[in-house]
């Protein structure tokens, strides 16, 4: 099964973040929110199930999935850089946005397989409850 799916406006991901490590070649460290914007976010997908028969019904069970993701645009900020340090921080925002497309390839891989796993523990909860029959009436 195929997967695809496009936003029409941009994916907004706000949250609480902590780091202290690398990014790129330079050091970043810091807590606090973030704001992550996705433009044109384009999402790709392949699931792999099996049919079980369970208590007489046929249920599906995923096997495998994999996602592949593309946006046109990222754009970041991060709060409280640098124990709070405003021009190191905003030199450091600034030198992401200017360089998003490194930092993306960098971490996409990463971020494809985390997005897998997560799916398939939401997915398969649902898949466990339903048989196949209910979800596809023929």
């Amino acid at each position: 099964m195929s997967i695809e799916s496009e936003a029409q406006k941009p994916i907004i991901l706000q949250g609480l973040y902590e780091m202290n490590g690398q990014i790129l070649i330079l050091p970043i460290v810091g807590n606090g929110r973030c704001k992550i914007n996705l433009e044109d976010f384009k999402l790709t997908g392949i699931l792999q199930m099996t049919q079980l028969l369970k208590n007489g019904s046929i249920f599906l069970e995923i096997q495998d999935l994999s996602w592949k993701f593309t946006t046109s645009r990222i754009n970041i900020k991060f709060d409280n850089l640098f124990n709070g340090n405003k021009v190191l921080g905003n030199h450091m925002n600034n030198f992401l946005n200017e360089n998003w497309r490194e930092l993306f390839d960098e971490m996409q891989s990463g971020f494809e397989q985390a997005l897998s796993s997560t799916f398939i523990g939401i997915i398969q909860q649902f898949l466990n409850q339903v048989p196949l029959k209910q979800i596809f009436n023929d």
